[in-house]
């Protein structure tokens, strides 16, 4: 049986573009799953946020990663650095991809960069019902805050 080859690649800011499609895959995630803010998502137009990420690649406190089957993104990280912590700002796996270990792979990067960088507290954000919580729990992260929001008018 022929094993597929998958490649995990850190990603240089003029490549940060085809990041759209994992992005628009996470939009329709958070609108399907999201109990209260359906239709919410793209909070902030993917170009803008494309925009920003190159922006803190360049200014060296993010650093992403995808897994690559040949030349097709399946998944993607971009993580933060602060002064006192880190955050792990997005984990994206396609929907077809999901299943195959490739969210562990991109985790496994995301705290070895965390621990190079001397950072032992490391924060994300999931929205609320995405089964991503498990996920995150099996790595060691646990409930910390809630942050409840409105939509008015």
């Amino acid at each position: 049986m022929h094993k597929e080859k998958l490649v995990l690649k850190e990603l240089a800011p003029a490549e940060t573009e085809q990041l759209l499609p994992c992005l628009e895959a996470l939009d329709a995630c958070h609108n399907a799953v999201s109990v209260f803010f359906s239709g919410s998502y793209p909070a902030r137009a993917n170009s803008m946020k494309l925009a920003d990420f190159k922006r803190s690649l360049k200014d060296g406190t993010s650093k992403l990663a995808g897994v690559f089957q040949e030349s097709d993104l399946l998944g993607f990280c971009k993580i933060d650095f602060f002064e006192s912590h880190g955050k792990l700002d997005y984990l994206v796996v396609l929907p077809g991809a999901r299943g195959r270990g490739l969210g562990d792979m991109l985790m496994q990067w995301a705290l070895a960069e965390f621990t190079r960088h001397g950072l032992g507290q490391i924060e994300v954000k999931v929205v609320y019902g995405n089964d991503a919580v498990a996920f995150y729990e099996k790595y060691g992260f646990r409930m910390n805050a809630q942050i409840m929001v409105t939509k008015r008018g």
